[in-house]
């Protein structure tokens, strides 16, 4: 008899839309942050799921302090996510807008459902990309993050040149 070949499954989610982040974190579970819950970003996301592959459920976690979305979600060497930038936007049914860039970072401890205050960016990111690198200096401390390019602008994308590493502070106490 022939194997069943790969499949999808649906697994219904809450109110999230679009530009999310979903995150592997390092004990196999999936961290869903931030992100827009309707077409006209009239309803920002500060809520968090977290989906449990083993049990196909998903449950809600600790809220951000920031909405956010178009940002990046990071899995840090230590087991916690950092979130950075990203954008917000207060929407008044598609006739105007108010948007602005996030400079700000917010960490995510599993171990605690718990979010911090992180450090601050140089420069507002959205839609960029954000990697956690393996440098000799800091392999023993856990890398670091680098955060590069995309959008310095809300409305109108103007590609951004700059880039920025972030450095955590591992073997701290978080």
């Amino acid at each position: 008899m022939p194997q069943p070949g790969p499949s999808w499954r649906f697994s219904p989610i809450g109110v999230r839309a679009f530009a999310h982040t979903a995150t592997l974190l390092a004990d196999g579970r999936v961290l869903l942050a931030g992100g827009f819950a309707s077409e006209f970003w009239m309803n920002r996301v500060t809520e968090t799921d977290v989906y449990d592959p083993a049990t196909g459920l998903w449950s809600v976690a600790a809220p951000t302090s920031a909405a956010r979305g178009y940002h990046t979600a990071t899995l840090l060497r230590d087991g916690r996510v950092m979130v950075t930038g990203g954008d917000w936007r207060e929407c008044d049914g598609g006739v105007g807008c108010l948007a602005g860039l996030l400079m700000t970072t917010e960490i995510y401890d599993p171990r605690i459902d718990a979010w911090s205050e992180g450090p601050p960016l140089a420069t507002p990111h959205v839609s960029y990309t954000a990697t956690l690198l393996r440098d000799g200096a800091l392999l023993l401390a856990g890398g670091s993050v680098l955060v590069v390019g995309g959008c310095d602008d809300v409305m109108a994308c103007n590609p951004s040149s700059s880039a920025e590493i972030y450095r955590p502070a591992y073997g701290s106490t978080p």
